[in-house]
């Protein structure tokens, strides 16, 4: 059975609700369920690495995504003195290269997407959050990657608006995955779940916002899901979708 003791790492101050040991006890009982101690599991869209720490915690090996500098350097202090984590200074796409990525003044919703944050400053659900600044980012396919670091067996993806993207960079299923749908932009998730059901037979569940559970009380198909995500109000928060293949 998986320890639910909260990792030994510094905890950072993100300054948001899932920083309580509390939180970070939920976190590792709802990942503990589709990873395990041995498992490789790409992080990607890492950010400050508070998934990252989860998945260390229950003993998977991780390859961290993250293309921000700044959230570089605190993966790094956080992570770095862990055999177990790599990180990879980059962002994930449909081909390897190099792209522009919007800086955000919260850098959790900084995004290679410009209809994400078309979006974003339109809606104002960020307040006084702002996109004013641009770099170039080295961009790397999921392909490439797991050339280099192997097939994970869970996959979290969570980009900002660029989901289809990353998705376009694998050719092959793997066994488990996420990604974020924000409520009010549809066409990218159904699109995501286009490129997932073409890669292989799924099944799927979703969960909303930090609540650590399925809101579903089993896995459903491709069809079902997206009635169910097609309900969903454009004011909730957003929803991870969650991905399995089939035997």
């Amino acid at each position: 059975m998986v320890s639910t003791k909260t990792p030994s790492y510094v905890i950072h101050d993100l300054k948001n609700k899932w920083n309580s040991a509390q939180q970070k006890r939920r976190m590792i009982n709802f990942y503990s369920h589709l990873i395990k101690k041995g498992d490789i599991v790409y992080d990607i869209g890492a950010n400050h690495g508070n998934r990252t720490e989860i998945f260390l915690g229950i003993g998977a090996t991780v390859v961290a995504i993250e293309p921000q500098p700044s959230c570089q350097e605190d993966l790094k202090r956080l992570f770095g003195h862990d055999q177990r984590f790599t990180l990879v200074p980059c962002a994930a796409g449909s081909s390897n290269g190099r792209a522009m990525m919007h800086i955000a003044s919260i850098d959790e919703v900084s995004s290679m997407s410009d209809a994400f944050v078309s979006f974003w400053r339109t809606n104002g659900r960020f307040g006084k959050c702002n996109w004013d600044k641009e770099i170039e980012v080295e961009l790397v396919t999921l392909e490439s990657l797991f050339v280099r670091y192997g097939i994970p067996q869970f996959c979290k993806i969570d980009v900002e608006g660029f989901e289809v993207e990353v998705l376009k960079g694998l050719n092959q299923p793997i066994p488990q995955l996420s990604f974020e749908f924000t409520p009010g932009l549809l066409e990218p998730f159904i699109k995501a779940m286009d490129r997932i059901d073409s890669l292989g037979n799924y099944e799927f569940n979703y969960s909303s916002g930090e609540s650590m559970k399925m809101d579903l009380p089993r896995f459903v198909s491709s069809d079902s899901i997206r009635n169910a995500i097609g309900n969903i109000s454009e004011s909730a928060c957003y929803t991870d979708i969650y991905a399995r293949k089939k035997d």
